[in-house]
């Protein structure tokens, strides 16, 4: 069993220069690591333009506050659909059956 929380490490690199000294001029990387905890497993996904698009429109339409969480729903909708689609199916088999 894993851990109850897990914890997701972000490293935000900025680049900025340096003050320049008499002989040239330096770059400095600064590294910030933040914590943020979550329960939630994560992954990624790539999409065309075009999808990308319908998913911001849904966003925007539905007042999302992120991609993410527009994304999500979009999926849990399209789950719930398949589902829905998949009893009716069941159901229309067994009708098929039952007059047989």
């Amino acid at each position: 069993m894993g851990p109850s929380k897990e914890l997701l490490n972000l490293i935000v690199m900025s680049s900025r220069r340096g003050k320049p000294d008499s002989h040239h001029h330096n770059k400095s990387i600064s590294t910030e690591v933040i914590t943020v905890p979550t329960e939630k497993p994560r992954y990624s996904i790539t999409v065309d333009d075009e999808l990308m698009r319908r998913i911001d429109d849904f966003r925007f339409t539905n007042r999302y506050p992120s991609r993410s969480a527009a994304t999500v729903e979009l999926i849990r909708l399209g789950i719930e659909t398949l589902k829905k689609k998949q009893e009716e199916a069941a159901v229309s088999a067994e009708i098929s059956e039952i007059r047989l």
